[in-house]
C-alpha cells in the first residue's frame, strides 16, 4: 500500500505522462509568405530619389514575384520552395543603375530542420542562416548573394549611394516570412 501511494505521489509531482507536452512542430505542409525583403544599406534601385532598405519597393518586384518566388512552401518529402531564388539583381552600367531579378527555381530545395535552424541545399550552395521563431509564425533567412550566387558571372551588386558614389554591396539580403493561415 505504501509503495502504491508513493508511486501515485511521484506521478502527481513529476507528471510522468508523455502525452502532457505539446506535439513537436513539423514544417511539412506549412507555407510561409514573404512579408519583407531587405538589405543592410539604403539604396535607390528604382530611381525615384527615395533611398530604402526595402528591396520589394526598390526593385519594383512585388507585382513580378511569381507564386513560388513569394512563398516558402514545405513539402512532405524533406524539400521546400525557397524564395531567395527570385533574388534582386542590381548593378551600374555607365552612369545608370540597372536592376532585374532572377527566376525562381523550378525544383524545390532539400532542407534539414533542427529547431530553430533550417538549412537548405541549393545545388552547390548551402543556405544555413534561416531561423524559425519560437511560436512557429515567422521565418527569417539571411544570405550574402556574393557568396550564395558566386557561380553566377554577371552579378556585380553595385549601386549608387546617397552621395552619388558607386559602392559594391557586400552585406546580407534578409527575407522575413509569416506563416500562412
Amino acid at each position: 500500500m505504501k509503495n502504491s501511494l508513493l508511486l501515485l505521489l511521484l506521478t502527481l509531482l513529476f507528471g510522468c505522462n508523455a502525452d502532457d507536452g505539446p506535439a513537436p512542430f513539423s514544417l511539412e505542409g506549412e507555407t510561409y509568405i514573404v512579408v519583407a525583403y531587405e538589405v543592410e544599406e539604403s539604396m535607390d534601385l528604382n530611381g525615384d530619389g527615395i533611398f530604402s532598405t526595402d528591396l520589394i519597393t526598390e526593385n519594383n518586384s512585388e507585382a513580378s514575384l511569381v507564386p513560388f518566388g513569394k512563398r516558402m512552401q514545405f513539402l512532405n518529402d524533406g524539400r521546400a520552395y525557397y524564395p531567395l531564388n527570385d533574388f534582386p539583381i542590381f548593378g551600374v552600367v555607365g552612369e545608370e543603375q540597372v536592376t532585374s531579378h532572377g527566376a525562381p527555381a523550378a525544383e524545390p530545395a532539400s532542407y534539414v530542420f533542427n529547431r530553430p535552424n533550417i538549412r537548405f541545399s541549393l545545388g552547390d550552395s548551402i543556405a544555413s542562416n534561416t531561423i524559425l521563431s519560437d511560436d512557429n509564425q515567422i521565418i527569417v533567412t539571411r544570405f550574402k548573394p556574393t557568396e550564395l550566387f558566386s557561380y553566377v558571372d554577371n552579378l556585380d551588386w553595385r549601386y549608387f549611394n546617397e552621395s552619388g558614389e558607386i559602392e559594391t554591396y557586400t552585406g546580407d539580403f534578409i527575407i522575413t516570412l509569416e506563416l500562412q493561415d
